[in-house]
Order: C-alpha cells, then structure tokens, then sequence
C-alpha cells in the first residue's frame, strides 16, 4: 500500500522525461521537417498580394451574379406579363383562344412561363460552372508557372473546334460536288447514247450526211466564240490590266469579232446584225465628233473672254 502510494506521488516527476522518449518508440507520427520549395509567382509578398486580388474579384463576380439569379427569381413579373405590346398581344390572343375552346387552360401560361424562367437560371448555374472551370484551370496554370505541355487555352480550343466544323463542312460540299458530277456525266453520257441509238438521228445521218457535219462544226464553232466571249469578259472585270495583256486581249477580241461574222455571215439574220453594228459605229462616231466640236468652242469662246477681260483691266 505504501509503495502504490510512493508510486503515484512520484509518478509526476517522471512525465516530462515522456515526450522525450516518446518520438523514438513512433517515429512514424514525427515526419521529418522539409521546408517548401519556392514556386513561381510566389517570392515575396507580390505573389500572395496579387492573389489576395484575384481572389477577391472572382468573389466579387459570384456575388453580382448570385444577385443578378436572384433579382430574376424574384422579379419575374416582366417574365411573366411580357410588358407593352407583347404583352397586349399575348393577352388578346388568350381570350380569343378562350372563346374559341371554352375557357382558359389551368395554368398553363404560367406554368410555361415558369418553366422559361427556370430554363434561364440553369443556364445561369450552368454558366458559373464553366466560368468556375475556368478559374480552376488558370489558377493551376498559375501556379504551375505554365500550361502542361500540349494543353491548350479556351480560344485556342474553340478555334479548333471551329477549324474542325469548317473542315468537315468542306468534305461534305465536296462530297455533294463529286455527286452531282456524277449525275450530270451520267446525263450527258444517257444523251449519247440516245443520239447514238436514235432511229431519227440514224436516218438523218444517212440522208443529211454532209449538211449534218457541216451544222455540228458551225455549232462546234459558236460554243468556242461563247467560251473565249466568257473568259475575256472576265478578264476585263479584273481591277487592273497591264497594256501587254490589253493589247493582246484587243487582238484577241478582233479575232473573236471575224469569227462571229464568219459564223453569222452566212444567214441573213447575221447581215441584218452586221449592218445595225455598221451604223451603230458611225453613230457613234458622229455623237463623239460632236461633242469634241462643242467642247473645242467651249474652250475658245472661254478663251476669247478671258483675253477680253485683260484688255479692260
């Protein structure tokens, strides 16, 4: 009994000689002390003060946000009632619905409206995330002091994508191009056949022979005077022409223009047109001697006033 006694009272002289033996015998809960590795972004105080800052701004935009969900779950009055002349013409319509099939559906205006109004606030929610994924990503790039590598930012990301869309919209123009082409060689190849295995045709060839061949070559010839027409018209819409070039597109015309009439000549449709372009010229001709007359007796009697004028001076 004594010595339990003596036990206990001596018991708190030996408990600050326990923490000192207490590593030892649990070496597990002491880990050894390592200081933390500096990061970017992070020497000083400019680091953690530039933090401080963005971390108040992003909570400055949650709460102008939270506030702007919350005005419209509150205010849904405009929602509701459409305002001005929407509204007058929402309500007109109600009542003649009404008429027509016997009253008001229950609730059912609201209900919808309700729904829209929800529809607004989880696109809000949904907003918030992706701005909140955002926030997470730079913070991480941060922190990092870059982004990993082949990772990349949201505009890159979206244009990507946008680079993608236009890449397979180009694949399917292209497919529906080779399509039609197909269609349209099929057609010309279902013309020839038919001109080949045409009874008329047959019986033209035995009878017309010559005349035929003739008619496909003056034919031949007009669609080549259409095709050098087209590709010179398009050259003169071009901005600017060098003379070389213009000069030898002058040539080219005046071939084009013996061509026609070679073509032309020959019936009297193409006279007929040859000599309304004859006098069409000399028309012109004639309108443009004109007007250089009036414009030299423009000039002289402007002259002859201004010698005047000096003589009085």
């Amino acid at each position: 009994m004594v010595s339990v006694a003596v036990g206990l009272t001596s018991l708190p002289l030996f408990t600050p000689f326990i923490p000192s033996f207490y590593p030892s015998f649990y070496p597990s809960f002491t880990p050894p002390f390592t200081p933390p590795l500096p990061q970017r972004g992070r020497e000083g105080g400019v680091g953690e003060r530039e933090r401080g800052r963005e971390r108040e701004q992003e909570e400055r935009e949650r709460e102008r946000e939270r506030r702007e969900i919350e005005s419209l779950r509150k205010n849904t009055c405009y929602e509701r009632e459409g305002g001005g002349r929407e509204r007058r013409e929402r309500e007109r319509r109600g009542r003649e619905g009404e008429r027509e099939g016997g009253g008001r559906k229950r609730g059912g205006r609201r209900k919808r409206e309700k729904e829209s109004v929800e529809e607004h606030l989880e696109r809000g929610r949904e907003r918030e995330k992706r701005k909140e994924r955002e926030r997470e990503r730079k913070r991480g790039e941060r922190e990092r002091g870059g982004r990993k590598r082949g990772e990349r930012g949201a505009g890159e990301r979206e244009g990507e994508r946008e680079r993608k869309r236009g890449r397979e919209r180009g694949r399917k123009r292209g497919r529906e191009m080779g399509r039609e082409r197909e269609r349209r060689e099929r057609g010309r190849k279902g013309e020839r056949e038919s001109e080949k295995g045409g009874e008329r045709e047959r019986r033209e060839r035995r009878e017309g022979g010559e005349g035929e061949r003739e008619g496909k070559r003056e034919r031949g010839r007009e669609r080549r005077v259409e095709r050098e027409e087209k590709r010179e018209k398009r050259k003169r819409n071009r901005k600017s022409l060098g003379r070389k070039e213009g000069s030898q597109m002058m040539e080219r015309e005046g071939r084009i223009e013996k061509e026609r009439e070679s073509v032309r000549g020959r019936t009297p449709a193409g006279e007929r047109e040859r000599e309304e372009r004859r006098k069409d010229g000399e028309a012109k001709e004639r309108r443009e001697e004109e007007e250089s007359w009036k414009k030299s007796q423009k000039k002289e009697s402007r002259r002859w006033r201004e010698v005047e004028e000096r003589k009085i001076d």
